[in-house]
């Protein structure tokens, strides 16, 4: 059997209702801290917030107000024997320690591995191939009122302060392809011991040395490259990429490295840039690069390599971008590194955008609790994404719903009207009931 022939058998056994069993395997590893008279499974509880952020209810009370028929199909479809109230489930949810939600990407990216996803998405620069991994970070919690520990807080200059909970997240993306698939992702919370706000660059340091524990077994088969927005391009968060062994292709602005711009000025004007220019897709891609000089005059032991590009539209718009990479640029390379920096936005577009806008309800407070809540349900909704994203990328079923629905938001909003009045045995029940009601043909 050809390596494209098993990974499509591998993709065509995916569907919904096997990522529902196996996160429920997920859910029954967590160690249950209440006293063993509890009315409610801990998985139970698990799985119902993960249902909630699949059927993309819009909060924890609407998803308490569940009709028989929901109740049944939350049994049956989900596994759920005992559904806990709203008021349990953020109760529950609050004090369990959220760690194998949070590892739980890494497990998931052997699925990505087993379907020929990962070698899809490999991004090749001229001979070498690499993972694009796009971090950055995003709010989930918001508010003036409630607050614990773990909060950050934002002062305002007329006294008040607004608290809230942050999540620095990393995803696997690649230009060519609309799927992307969360790896990793670190809490920028208040920590134990400390009186000022944790940030970004704090919680990336956590971060990839994440990545580096629980993907240390993929580093000899793919390259890692990360794509980051200019608060990463500092000498100390360069050195820890370099020290993991990825690769990295980050923005910088000329307000934020004057010492680099300047020395690029004076490259420029001793008319030692290369340059190179490329019409393609209507555009005029124009690079100007130089390998090897330092990120700055205090640490001029970290050598990069610099790329600046302008792109003109066919309506004469021009857009320019500037990084640093430790990859060597030719003329040769510019192109592809030029697309594989501007990738990194798809972590916002298509993840951060979609959580927010396509019924996930990101920004919107389900809950807050005193110790884990806001981070555990921040999990849950990603793990849920994950779901979907993996769901989308290799269901056959799901393409054909969404091909002719045209739109996510429809068919979210069918299959939750499906599961709220009509009993059923399975996620694959409901899609074959949205195909009937639209007559798509199925295979």
């Amino acid at each position: 059997m050809s390596g494209s022939i098993g990974f499509q058998a591998a993709r065509d056994r995916v569907s919904m209702d096997g990522e529902i069993r196996k996160a429920r395997w997920l859910f029954d590893g967590i160690a249950d801290y209440r006293a063993g008279n509890t009315v409610h499974q801990l998985s139970d509880v698990f799985m119902s917030g993960l249902a909630m952020f699949s059927l993309k209810y819009h909060s924890l009370l609407d998803f308490d107000q569940q009709t028989i028929i929901e109740r049944e199909n939350l049994k049956q479809v989900f596994g759920i024997e005992s559904i806990s109230s709203d008021t349990n489930l953020r109760t529950v949810l609050d004090k369990c320690d959220n760690t194998v939600l949070r590892d739980c990407f890494a497990g998931r990216f052997k699925d990505l591995q087993r379907t020929g996803l990962l070698k899809d998405y490999e991004y090749g620069i001229a001979d070498n191939k690499y993972l694009i991994v796009s971090c950055d970070g995003v709010q989930h919690f918001s508010s003036k009122q409630i607050s614990c520990p773990c909060c950050l807080e934002k002062k305002h200059k007329d006294g008040s302060v607004t608290y809230h909970h942050n999540m620095l997240c990393s995803a696997l993306v690649n230009p060519n392809k609309r799927e992307v698939f969360i790896i990793a992702n670190e809490p920028i919370v208040q920590q134990d011991g400390t009186t000022k706000n944790d940030c970004e660059l704090n919680a990336a340091k956590r971060l990839y040395q994440q990545l580096d524990e629980n993907y240390a077994s993929y580093k000899q088969r793919y390259n890692f490259l990360v794509v980051e927005d200019a608060l990463y391009a500092n000498a100390p968060h360069l050195r820890q990429l370099q020290d993991v062994g990825y690769s990295f292709i980050i923005n910088v602005k000329p307000d934020s490295h004057k010492s680099l711009f300047a020395h690029i000025e004076g490259r420029r004007s001793r008319k030692q840039i290369k340059t190179h220019t490329v019409h393609q897709d209507g555009s005029t891609h124009r690079f100007e690069w130089v390998n090897d000089i330092p990120l700055n005059n205090t640490d001029g032991a970290l050598r990069i390599n610099f790329l600046h590009y302008q792109q003109t539209n066919s309506k004469g718009k021009t857009t320019t971008f500037t990084w640093v990479t430790d990859i060597k640029i030719t003329a040769k390379r510019c192109y592809a590194i030029m697309r594989a920096a501007r990738a990194r936005w798809k972590i916002e577009n298509e993840t951060f955008n979609t959580l927010k806008n396509l019924g996930y309800h990101f920004e919107h407070n389900y809950g807050h609790g005193k110790d884990h809540l806001s981070t555990t349900l921040a999990y849950l909704m990603l793990l849920a994404f994950h779901i979907d994203q993996f769901v989308q990328a290799c269901s056959r079923v799901f393409k054909a719903l969404e091909a002719h629905l045209k739109t996510k938001i429809k068919l979210w909003a069918t299959i939750k009207s499906i599961f709220q009045t009509t009993y059923a045995k399975s996620m694959d029940f409901i899609y074959r009931r949205v195909a009937i009601l639209f007559q798509i043909q199925l295979e």
